[in-house]
């Protein structure tokens, strides 16, 4: 290799560091933001959080020892709290719609959801909106998120 070739391949690697550090460093700070927001939110009624994500529209979160669920909907500023010992089940509802005709059928989410049902068949169901067509054009990983988090909920329910 000649000079040029190996200073190139030190810039570009040296470059690439840099993007990752401070991609890392954003990341981190959009972290500690959401926390605090959902920390908030638990300490209004008394709880700790123990574990959360974000994604691009909501924030959740839960505290295991006093069995709540913390949702924050960004695009409407929309709190709500769950307390799981007046919940019976959690289930996710992913709403699809066929798209075109013959060969060229496709499937598009329009929802995906979760949904809390109460032990008192007289309550409504609590509706998590974790992604929505309307407001999203692009589904990331809110369906994994969601999927994760009814495992979450469905381990603290059995407790």
């Amino acid at each position: 290799m000649d000079l040029v070739s190996i200073l190139l391949l030190i810039s570009t690697v040296g470059i690439t560091i840099v993007f990752i550090i401070f991609y890392n460093i954003f990341k981190n700070k959009k972290n500690k933001k959401y926390f605090a927001f959902i920390s908030k939110q638990a300490a209004e009624q008394g709880c700790k959080i123990s574990e959360f994500e974000h994604e691009n529209s909501f924030i959740i979160g839960i505290d295991y020892d006093s069995q709540f669920v913390f949702f924050y909907d960004t695009r409407n500023q929309s709190k709500i709290n769950i307390n799981l010992s007046e919940i019976q089940q959690c289930k996710v509802n992913h709403l699809t719609r066929s798209i075109g005709s013959g060969k060229n059928i496709h499937s598009t989410t329009d929802r995906v959801e979760l949904i809390f049902v109460h032990k008192d068949r007289k309550k409504t169901d609590i509706i998590l909106e974790c992604y929505n067509s309307n407001y999203s054009t692009q589904l990331a990983n809110e369906l994994i998120i969601a999927d994760k988090w009814l495992t979450i909920i469905t381990n603290e329910l059995k407790k």
